[in-house]
């Protein structure tokens, strides 16, 4: 018989008791774990995707959420597409858009692969040693 892959919810629940387990037994602070998990998530992303862009990752310290966003600078023409967004197109997203803003878009954490998985914890387990 097949065993049944845990819920979404069970696996945050999991994540987080795990991040109190390190606080507790390792005497590592949660908001350091939660940094650690966050600069390997976007390391993992940039390396598996062989991306230029700015990414920034936040994780919700109570639910365990975790949440992806590209950065792309506001511009009068783009040289980047990967980095940067054209004012007019920037003015889609709201009115008070000026260049040299910053604009964020989700990314989908879920679209990570395998690799980029295990490249993260890697370096979360690297970080837990040296911390």
């Amino acid at each position: 018989m097949k065993k049944k892959a845990p819920s979404k919810e069970d696996t945050l629940k999991s994540f987080v008791e795990a991040l109190d387990e390190i606080e507790r037994l390792k005497g590592i602070k949660k908001s350091d774990v939660l940094a650690a998990v966050e600069t390997a998530l976007v390391a993992a992303y940039k390396k598996d995707y062989k991306a230029a862009q700015n990414v920034r990752v936040k994780i919700d310290p109570v639910t365990g959420v975790i949440d992806m966003f590209s950065q792309k600078v506001v511009c009068e023409t783009t040289e980047d597409e990967i980095t940067q967004i054209s004012l007019e197109e920037a003015k889609q997203y709201g009115d008070n858009v000026q260049l040299g803003d910053v604009l964020e878009f989700r990314l989908e954490p879920a679209d990570f692969g395998r690799v980029a998985a295990q490249n993260a914890k890697q370096y979360i387990l690297q970080q837990i040693k040296e911390g």
